[in-house]
């Protein structure tokens, strides 16, 4: 847990306190709202992230009593005008509580990981698991990915504390975890499908004991002795053992309890995506649209193969995800139970992404945890097939493990201390900010795109189509105008006309508008920009510098 949280924190401060990563502001203004007014209303349901925004919610009012002199027992309307000038603190809190998230699923995978699999297999997975990059990288930034795998991976450990022990304060338990998992992000329905598989085999287990119990009573009272226990199988005795003092009647109330938890969880949790319908459903048709350049124009299968083929394999690293293969193909062959939940998972949550008219790989996060364990388990068993081949001379198993294990998670270690390194240093954006700030001339009329240069510090309120602003105020001051896509705000002669000088545009959209829209009219204003005028300053991200690519145009009056 300690070298997680020191890999997470390595990079937590990204463009801070200049500008936020996208989506970021939608937590964090709904969150400050939440803790200036009072109002659980978060006006915002798209993941729906209330795990996030409401502990998030509480730390901003905390904070801002502790640190600014605000209110601490009671709403604190003077945080809305405090957030103009802590705007970059309370983003930071956000990194933090996602971090804390990302930070308690280790001993979580190691949980869900020693019941399925074993404890040397959970131990190592567990280690892969808190250095995968994508986790890492969403878990620096506010987003509901790290909430969503803890409680993910909360609800798994429940469910198969159900199969062992099948009670009704376990099953509510479940259930209470899988409604905070939907609560974080509504994909976490999939993990319903698992406890319903838990409910069934604890059933057939039951009944399948009860038919041994009575067929047993049955050759007894023929024999006149007493029952016979001993021709049962050591499986049937623990099956029994399992769900000793549960009858049949007692289960299946038990399995309605879990399931109820559900729905009462996630309404308790989450009340307003109830009472506020209107605002849901336009925020789900929103997060339900089917296009997004470089991330759609793929089928369903097309989706799931994508998944399969390219997205996994790189979450993982491929090393990675070669062995949890060899641990998946294991659990089939020994018939693992727990495993095949698991697995079962997996596959419900694959097939459930893959029906969206996108395919973004970071819907693969909660997952992820599991295929470590799996790569785990393959690692594990390969070292217990050395051992029984070499016999007597294999004295260092343990240390064998630990050294392929550093081996093969080598490139997701250096992936992540890599991006740590450039996500701690000035990004492509500051530069283009430094040089624009330094270099253009008083009274300039400056266009900037999102993902470039932090000139206004409206960016900390959220997204936006177009906002104007002033850069370095004062007699030298000159006018910004920021556009979502500076290609939505006319032709390049468009542009001209009104007066810019200065145009500034960022490869995360001239990247995927050239590569996946050519013929666009988006396409034609980047290729006319250029083409006809040459950077005046360009700045790229390489191995130690983060950031999108970033072009400096200025325009001629021509």
């Amino acid at each position: 847990m300690v070298a997680a949280a020191l890999v997470q924190l390595g990079g937590v401060r990204r463009d801070l306190p200049y500008v936020p990563e996208a989506d970021e502001p939608v937590f964090v203004v709904a969150a400050t709202h939440v803790a200036a007014t009072g109002d659980l209303d978060p006006g915002w349901f798209g993941h729906p992230g209330t795990t996030v925004i409401y502990p998030l919610a509480l730390g901003i009012h905390v904070w801002h009593a502790l640190a600014h002199g605000g209110r601490l027992l009671r709403p604190d309307g003077n945080l809305v005008v405090a957030y103009e000038t802590i705007a970059p603190e309370l983003y930071l809190l956000g990194r933090f509580l996602s971090v804390a998230y990302a930070v308690m699923c280790v001993p979580l995978a190691y949980l869900v990981g020693s019941r399925a699999l074993g404890r040397r297999q959970a131990m190592v997975g567990a280690a892969f698991a808190s250095v995968l990059p994508v986790a890492v990288w969403h878990a620096q930034i506010v987003r509901s990915d790290a909430a969503g795998t803890f409680f993910a991976l909360l609800a798994l450990w429940r469910c198969l504390i159900v199969l062992e022990e099948p009670r009704a304060r376990n099953q509510g338990l479940a259930g209470a975890a899988i409604g905070l998992a939907i609560a974080t992000r509504y994909f976490m329905v999939t993990l319903v499908p698992v406890l319903l598989l838990v409910d069934a085999f604890v059933w057939r287990r039951a009944r399948s004991a009860r038919v041994a119990e009575l067929a047993g009573q049955q050759v007894a009272g023929q024999s006149f002795g007493p029952p016979v226990a001993a021709g049962r199988s050591s499986g049937q005795r623990e099956a029994a053992g399992r769900s000793s003092g549960q009858t049949e009647e007692r289960l299946v109330a038990g399995a309605l309890l879990g399931l109820a938890a559900v729905p009462l969880t996630f309404a308790l949790v989450s009340p307003y995506v109830i009472l506020a319908a209107g605002t849901v459903i336009a925020d789900l048709r929103y997060e339900a649209r089917s296009v997004h350049l470089g991330s759609d124009s793929l089928s369903p299968l097309g989706n799931l193969w994508w998944y399969l083929s390219t997205a996994l394999p790189h979450a993982l690293t491929p090393p990675l995800a070669a062995l949890a293969v060899v641990g998946s193909l294991r659990a089939f062959l020994r018939r693992n139970i727990e495993a095949l939940l698991l697995l079962a998972f997996v596959a419900v949550l694959l097939l459930a992404i893959s029906l969206s008219a996108l395919h973004w790989e970071r819907w693969l996060i909660q997952i992820l945890p599991l295929g470590a364990l799996f790569a785990a388990d393959g690692l594990v068993a390969s070292a217990d097939a050395a051992d029984r081949r070499l016999g007597p001379r294999a004295t260092a198993k343990g240390w064998l493990i630990v050294a392929v294990a550093a081996i093969v998670a080598l490139p997701a270690v250096t992936e992540v201390v890599a991006s740590d390194v450039r996500q701690s240093r000035e990004s492509t954006r500051q530069q283009a900010s430094r040089w624009l700030l330094d270099n253009v001339p008083a009274e300039s009329k400056v266009g900037i795109e999102w993902w470039t240069a932090p000139l206004l510090r409206d960016d900390f309120h959220g997204f936006a189509e177009v906002r104007t602003g002033v850069a370095r105020p004062g007699p030298t001051a000159f006018e910004v105008m920021e556009y979502w896509r500076l290609s939505e705000a006319g032709s390049l002669d468009d542009l001209r006309g009104a007066g810019f000088d200065y145009l500034v545009v960022s490869g995360s959209w001239y990247g995927p508008v050239l590569a996946y829209s050519p013929d666009s009219s988006a396409a034609d204003f980047y290729r006319d920009l250029m083409g006809t005028e040459p950077p005046e300053a360009e700045f790229a991200p390489d191995r130690l510098r983060g950031g999108p690519a970033i072009r400096i145009y200025k325009l001629s009056d021509e």
